[in-house]
């Protein structure tokens, strides 16, 4: 293989791991390693990085073997880690709306919202009617939606004329008169 500069001169495989910090390894000006994202997706690379290091401690048998699988243990821990985070946060829980009490809305026909986690807080959203909040926990997000629902039907139901609603508000007052009504 022909090598043009320091990063890609000819060497055997183990010369770069000479070290394990890095100390031993040539020289590379602007190069700080591949991206995940340029050649496969995250999820591939997660997958890769733990193989390859317990395949270099492999290769490397005595030298410094042990440090390198425990280095490959400690990475798929780290990555193990990162992802049951992710799939937490991922999770998603349905919430029956079956009352607006003390408003003066009835609802018709009980609907479901869902409530998702987005780091720092949570976002409740009713998709049927596009219309979501967010709260620092589960239950003000969800209530913060049913103060949203109810402020919005307000709005569209009593104080603006059909003739003034655009498509998006048109859909969404149609799809709350489905399930919400005026008590009183």
């Amino acid at each position: 293989m022909r090598r043009t500069d320091s990063c890609l001169r000819e060497s055997s495989p183990l010369e770069p791991l000479e070290g394990l910090d890095g100390r031993a390894w040539p020289e590379c000006h602007g190069w700080q390693g591949p991206s995940p994202r340029a050649s496969g997706t995250q999820q591939d690379w997660e997958r890769a990085i733990p193989r390859l290091v317990l395949a270099i401690a492999d290769a490397l048998g005595s030298k410094g073997g042990s440090e390198v699988r425990l280095l490959g243990i400690q990475t798929k821990v780290r990555l193990l880690e990162a992802r049951l985070t992710d799939l937490q946060s991922r999770t998603s829980i349905i919430v029956p709306i079956e009352s607006f009490a003390p408003e003066p809305i009835e609802v018709i026909k009980p609907f479901h919202v869902v409530v998702q986690n987005k780091g720092d807080g949570f976002v409740a959203t009713f998709f049927d009617a596009n219309i979501n909040a967010s709260g620092e926990t589960e239950e003000e997000a969800v209530s913060n939606l049913k103060d949203m629902i109810a402020g919005t039907f307000e709005c569209l139901d009593r104080r603006l004329k059909a003739a003034q609603l655009g498509p998006g508000p048109r859909k969404q007052i149609s799809v709350l008169r489905k399930f919400i009504k005026w008590s009183v």
